[in-house]
């Protein structure tokens, strides 16, 4: 006689690889949600029901929808009824979804509390601790904790190369670039991003092509190296992203690649665009990066107003342990970013070379060093406009 249970796991597994097919190689998300929903509504076993809710939550996050995969997974984590081996897939998918909404301390304490599970079940499940590790080190960068964040990236990007893991190290390639490009380390990144890109036009499963190129591109325009920018934007335009996540790299992409070509209206227009990108999905995070890079681009004006919206006041992003903030409470970013990146587009949107001076300080301790060289230009050129200004008065 069949187990008991044997027809609903028969059926679940026909249904996370009909799911896994939609979503992966034919890009239905909705379609590919509605197959797991329908198939939760014909299984009675609990514990298999609760397996496929975990494969929605993975799904869910992939399409860069945060709320939805936050509000599928945080009853399942704690359900003693379910696998581990599934709630460790929503756990994952909980995880981006933290970090996504700018939760990153609370996505480091989960990822923390699901690491060593993820260990325990490395036979069955050998890629889950490897995605937590690197989503540790996406969480690290996002918060503005760069040089904790190239340790976590380097460590699983080693572990990939040991392992000879083509795949892995494709991700983490890239992860590990966009990290040094937010140090400032603008050929660093470039290399690392160039090998992602390489790797992942060998092998794609997940569709993160795209996102690599999107990196090359704005490492290269920050290179100066506006043909290798563009190049890498039209290549982009031609391959599918999978992983919806990622997305607002790609109008960030743009932006870049249009401002090392000169059209800087249509480098702030992008910008624009992966901002309201970000904001429309609750991606609170990616929009702070978003309207950072904006400010960058020369439009603090703009800027100058959500990011003072999204980042916490300056005590509590410099005390992570503080309490989790209620559900209803407006969404900031976690981290010493945030609050800094606010305060870089208040000083320019008022011209004051004092507070410019102090931010690209600050930046330069997060050894975000480009950025600080960013900050300290524009206050010497507002102290020598300043002096030309005094000069003509007297």
């Amino acid at each position: 006689e069949p187990a008991p249970g044997a027809d609903d796991r028969r059926r679940a597994a026909v249904a996370v690889a009909r799911a896994r097919n939609l979503f992966w190689g034919l890009d239905r998300a909705a379609e590919a949600d509605d197959a797991l929903r329908r198939a939760e509504a014909a299984v009675s076993d609990a514990s298999v029901r609760g397996e496929l809710v975990a494969q929605r939550v993975r799904l869910q996050a992939a399409a860069g929808d945060p709320r939805a995969a936050l509000d599928t997974a945080l009853p399942l984590l704690d359900d003693d009824g379910v696998r581990e081996q599934a709630r460790l897939h929503a756990a994952t998918g909980a995880v981006e979804a933290l970090l996504s909404r700018g939760r990153t301390d609370a996505a480091l304490a989960l990822a923390d509390r699901w690491l060593p599970i993820a260990e325990r079940h490395r036979d069955e499940l050998p890629w889950i601790a490897l995605v937590l590790a690197s989503q540790r080190g996406l969480a690290l960068r996002l918060s503005g904790r760069l040089i904790a964040a190239t340790d976590a990236s380097t460590q699983v990007y080693d572990h990939a190369v040991r392992q000879r893991s083509t795949s892995t190290r494709a991700v983490e390639a890239g992860m590990l670039g966009y990290t040094w490009l937010a140090r400032g380390r603008v050929r660093t990144a470039l290399r690392l991003l160039r090998e992602s890109a390489a790797l992942l036009r060998d092998g794609d499963a997940a569709g993160m092509l795209p996102w690599a190129l999107a990196g090359v591109a704005q490492a290269a325009a920050q290179a100066g190296e506006p043909a290798i920018a563009g190049a890498a934007v039209l290549e982009l335009e031609r391959a599918p992203l999978g992983h919806k996540g990622f997305e607002p790299e790609l109008p960030l992409a743009r932006a870049w690649s249009a401002a090392a070509a000169g059209e800087l209206s249509r480098s702030r227009a992008h910008a624009l665009e992966a901002v309201e990108l970000a904001r429309a999905r609750g991606q609170t995070a990616l929009e702070l990066r978003a309207l950072h890079e904006l400010c960058r681009l020369g439009d603090p004006t703009s800027a100058a107003p959500a990011l003072a919206r999204l980042a916490p006041p300056e005590d509590a992003a410099l005390a992570p342990t503080q309490p989790a903030p209620p559900a209803d409470a407006a969404p900031t970013v976690d981290g010493p970013f945030a609050p800094l990146a606010a305060t870089h587009a208040a000083a320019l949107v008022a011209r004051d070379g004092r507070a410019l001076l102090a931010v690209a300080e600050r930046f330069a301790a997060l050894d975000a060093l480009l950025v600080a060289a960013e900050a300290a230009d524009a206050a010497a050129a507002l102290h020598r406009d300043d002096g030309r200004a005094s000069s003509k008065s007297e």
